[in-house]
Protein backbone atom coordinates (compact mmCIF):
# COMPACT_ATOMS: atom_id res chain seq x y z
CA UNK A 1 0.00 0.00 0.00
CA UNK A 2 1.63 3.55 -0.80
CA UNK A 3 -0.98 6.08 0.23
CA UNK A 4 -4.91 6.18 1.01
CA UNK A 5 -6.60 8.57 -0.87
CA UNK A 6 -10.48 9.89 -0.52
CA UNK A 7 -12.76 8.87 -3.30
CA UNK A 8 -14.35 12.28 -4.42
CA UNK A 9 -17.50 10.25 -5.42
CA UNK A 10 -18.03 7.52 -2.53
CA UNK A 11 -16.48 9.45 0.65
CA UNK A 12 -14.72 6.20 1.07
CA UNK A 13 -10.62 6.10 1.30
CA UNK A 14 -8.99 3.85 -1.58
CA UNK A 15 -4.92 2.89 -1.87
CA UNK A 16 -3.63 4.97 -3.98
CA UNK A 17 -3.02 2.31 -6.84
CA UNK A 18 -6.47 1.40 -7.00
CA UNK A 19 -7.45 5.14 -7.94
CA UNK A 20 -7.84 7.27 -10.87
CA UNK A 21 -7.40 11.42 -10.97
CA UNK A 22 -9.49 13.03 -13.32
CA UNK A 23 -10.27 16.63 -14.45
CA UNK A 24 -13.02 17.96 -15.48
CA UNK A 25 -13.93 21.45 -17.08
CA UNK A 26 -17.00 23.77 -17.63
CA UNK A 27 -15.68 26.05 -20.50
CA UNK A 28 -19.76 27.31 -20.00
CA UNK A 29 -19.94 29.24 -16.42
CA UNK A 30 -20.17 32.66 -16.42
CA UNK A 31 -16.92 33.35 -13.76
CA UNK A 32 -14.60 31.92 -16.88
CA UNK A 33 -12.75 28.68 -17.55
CA UNK A 34 -13.29 26.16 -14.32
CA UNK A 35 -11.34 23.00 -13.74
CA UNK A 36 -12.28 20.28 -10.95
CA UNK A 37 -9.71 17.78 -9.72
CA UNK A 38 -10.76 14.85 -7.86
CA UNK A 39 -9.94 10.85 -7.30
CA UNK A 40 -12.22 7.91 -7.78
CA UNK A 41 -11.82 4.09 -7.65
CA UNK A 42 -10.60 2.50 -10.51
CA UNK A 43 -13.73 0.27 -10.06
CA UNK A 44 -16.12 3.30 -9.63
CA UNK A 45 -14.75 5.02 -12.89
CA UNK A 46 -15.61 2.53 -15.01
CA UNK A 47 -18.73 1.97 -14.19
CA UNK A 48 -19.31 5.92 -14.25
CA UNK A 49 -17.89 5.86 -17.52
CA UNK A 50 -19.49 3.20 -19.00
CA UNK A 51 -22.90 4.90 -18.24
CA UNK A 52 -21.81 8.15 -19.75
CA UNK A 53 -20.21 6.78 -23.16
CA UNK A 54 -21.50 4.28 -25.57
CA UNK A 55 -18.61 3.25 -27.03
CA UNK A 56 -15.31 4.57 -25.04
CA UNK A 57 -11.89 5.54 -27.19
CA UNK A 58 -9.19 4.41 -24.73
CA UNK A 59 -5.73 5.90 -25.23
CA UNK A 60 -2.55 4.52 -23.73
CA UNK A 61 0.25 6.91 -22.89
CA UNK A 62 3.45 5.22 -24.69
CA UNK A 63 6.87 6.65 -24.01
CA UNK A 64 9.24 7.60 -26.67
CA UNK A 65 11.68 4.71 -28.12
CA UNK A 66 15.18 4.96 -28.63
CA UNK A 67 14.49 5.53 -32.41
CA UNK A 68 12.41 7.95 -31.78
CA UNK A 69 14.55 10.04 -29.22
CA UNK A 70 17.70 10.01 -31.44
CA UNK A 71 15.65 11.42 -34.23
CA UNK A 72 13.91 14.21 -31.82
CA UNK A 73 15.79 14.48 -28.55
CA UNK A 74 12.87 16.45 -27.20
CA UNK A 75 10.48 14.03 -27.64
CA UNK A 76 8.97 12.12 -24.31
CA UNK A 77 6.03 9.68 -25.88
CA UNK A 78 2.88 9.66 -27.37
CA UNK A 79 -0.58 8.76 -26.92
CA UNK A 80 -1.47 5.21 -28.74
CA UNK A 81 -5.55 4.81 -29.92
CA UNK A 82 -6.84 1.67 -28.93
CA UNK A 83 -10.17 0.84 -30.73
Amino acid sequence: MTKEVRDNFDGLTYDEDETMQFVFTDRQDPRGFVKIEGDIARASFLTLYGQMVKKPKYQVWVRATEDEKAKNPNIKGHWNKLS
